[in-house]
């Protein structure tokens, strides 16, 4: 005949499940320590990524400020694209100030003088420009008229 186990005391049991249960605690502990160590690596990441785009969306920008500047003193005038890289950098600078000073903050600069009114920034008095696609996307060259 199979050998059965004594049944245990209330107290006995009582302590065998505050065990198991310090175990299972200590997992799980364990496991949320680690998932909030990664969370930190991730976003610490992702705005390290924030910070080089931004950068690089800069140095872009500067550039091709500094190629339409070097083309417009080019004797006879500048050529047509210098307008255009112009217009490219100002948009461009635009859009870095947006993505790093107004959106960030719930469109901190946006305003509009009443509701159907024109959303304007209010650091430069203009139409708001704030990207509707993703950073870095490309602003298509006025046309040509």
């Amino acid at each position: 005949m199979p050998r059965t186990a004594a049944p245990l005391s209330p107290e006995a049991e009582h302590l065998a499940l505050l065990q198991s249960y310090a175990r299972l605690q200590q997992r799980v502990t364990g496991w949320c320590a680690s998932h909030a160590q990664a969370r930190a690596r991730w976003e610490a990441e992702q705005m390290r990524l924030r910070g080089e785009a931004i950068r690089w969306r800069s140095l872009h920008a500067w550039a091709a400020h500094d190629l339409a500047a070097l083309q417009a003193q080019q004797p006879g005038g500048p050529p047509a694209a210098v307008a255009w890289q112009g217009a490219w950098a100002q948009a461009e600078a635009a859009g870095l100030l947006c993505a790093t000073g107004c959106l960030p903050f719930g469109r901190a600069w946006a305003t509009a003088k009443g509701a159907g009114a024109p959303v304007l920034c209010a650091l430069t008095q203009t139409s708001c420009v704030a990207p509707a696609a993703a950073a870095g996307s490309p602003v298509q060259p006025p046309a040509a008229g």
